[in-house]
């Protein structure tokens, strides 16, 4: 996991249609950011990195963690365990 400032909102929204691979620009369908999920104070986006591997984005306020594919999809099924653990708790 790397972490990095935060992105703004209105960087992700703009499409980038020419990638940089050693240099040399290469034309691509499109390398727009793709978001998932978003509320007033939290996101969530995919990318693709100059290597061609997928990244998952995780903004927390002002904090942004980034996660390769592997890494992303551990994530989740934490996140799945603690839903199904505090399913059963009750409302708050």
């Amino acid at each position: 996991m790397v972490l990095y400032l935060p992105i703004p909102h209105e960087i992700l929204r703009k499409s980038r249609k020419v990638a940089t691979v050693n240099k040399k620009p290469t034309d691509v369908e499109d390398l727009s950011p793709e978001p998932l999920a978003t509320t007033p104070s939290f996101a969530v986006w995919r990318d693709v990195d100059d290597a061609g591997e997928t990244v998952y984005h995780l903004e927390l306020g002002m904090f942004t963690a980034h996660f390769f594919e592997e890494d992303w999809k551990e994530l989740v099924s934490l996140f799945d365990a603690v839903r199904a653990k505090s399913a059963g708790m009750g409302p708050n």
